[in-house]
């Protein structure tokens, strides 16, 4: 089934949030959901063993910090028997990222409206596109306004939000608005539906904004779905019973995709693929010490997760004569290269005579 992954190599950017609140409205609608929080501070985790220890089961089921020889297995595994597997990265481009991006069916990109947010932004989209190249497959995503505005647009935010218009960059329809709910979701270790109206604040328009994303990013499903395969949606999100849960006021029915390009079971990589996500240092993603992974004899704690020095790296995108453009291609692909990065060595070692 459908594997989402929520990925922006900064901190702060509500990955987490969106995915909670997304994995909720999804598991709201009957859909049966796992996340996979892979973001080393578990935020995703703590709100989990909270409620267990408040004696509350969580809507959905968690795999906390699974580390990365696990991965893959995990997500082959839950995507096969769940609805929906949602990935929650932290805020680093890892090898464990690589693999989980080489499988997503839909990557969401959420970012803050601010010009160092759209920046370093814009630098994971460039991973996104680079990991494609490598892979050699399109790896459909959804740029996610975070914290948004409920009440004004600013001047920033209308600046930012065209320039990616221009850019031609998809941008989901919804926005994750700025609610107190969101924060008392953490707060109190609670969902949506859980929270009281009296202690929580504009708890109706929170609940109608999460219905909007959950429809939105399915509507996105469909989206590439039909790009693929021409082939139109599919029926209502509905649980066992039989019958979906009521839509927020004002909202339709959440329908999910049952097409057969996006309910696949799995993203099957051949030797190649799998060869690009072992060389994903080439595409900006860097390796973590075996330590990182090692669970402490003595304390019981798993040891300080550190990164390993990686050369810095840039996206560069070129405008140029078409017919020089073309023969750059070309002869890449005579080289057989799998990254037009590997061309520009080459080019180098020339030049510096190696």
């Amino acid at each position: 089934m459908p594997a989402i992954s929520i990925f922006n190599a900064k901190r702060g950017t509500g990955k987490t949030t969106l995915t909670i609140v997304l994995a909720c409205e999804l598991a709201r609608n009957g859909a049966s959901v796992v996340v996979i929080d892979v973001d080393t501070n578990s935020t995703t985790g703590r709100w989990s063993r909270r409620r267990a220890h408040e004696g509350r089961a969580a809507p959905f089921e968690i795999i906390a910090e699974p580390g990365e020889a696990k991965l893959v297995r995990l997500f082959d595994q839950y995507s096969a028997s769940h609805d929906f597997v949602l990935i929650d990265f932290e805020g680093i481009a890892s090898r464990a990222t690589s693999r989980a991006l080489a499988r997503s069916h839909m990557v969401l990109v959420p970012f803050n409206l601010s010009p160092i947010d759209a920046e370093l932004t814009a630098s994971a989209v460039g991973l996104l596109h680079e990991a494609a190249e490598v892979l050699g497959r399109n790896i459909p995503f959804r740029l996610v306004r975070s914290r948004d505005n409920a009440a004004i647009q600013t001047k920033t935010a209308q600046r930012i939000i065209a320039a990616i218009t221009q850019a031609e960059l998809p941008l989901l329809s919804v926005g994750l608005v700025e609610r107190a709910a969101y924060r008392d979701i953490f707060d109190f270790a609670q969902t949506l539906e859980e929270l009281d109206e009296n202690r929580t604040s504009g708890l109706p328009a929170a609940r109608k904004n999460a219905y909007d994303i959950a429809r939105s990013v399915l509507e996105a499903f469909a989206e590439e779905d039909r790009k693929v395969s021409g082939t139109a949606w599919g029926r209502r999100l509905v649980g066992s019973t039989g019958a979906a849960n009521e839509p927020r006021e004002g909202s339709g029915e959440l329908e999910r995709p049952v097409c057969s390009e996006i309910e696949r079971a799995r993203i099957k990589l051949d030797a190649a693929q799998e060869e690009a996500i072992h060389r994903s240092g080439a595409v900006g993603f860097v390796d973590r010490d075996a330590a990182s992974s090692v669970t402490s004899e003595t304390s019981g704690k798993a040891a300080p997760r550190r990164r390993r020095s990686a050369q810095p790296q840039v996206s560069v995108f070129i405008k140029g004569p078409k017919d020089a453009l073309d023969w750059f291609v070309e002869y890449s692909n005579q080289c057989g290269h799998r990254s037009y990065w590997e061309t520009l060595e080459e080019f180098r070692a020339l030049v510096e005579g190696k």
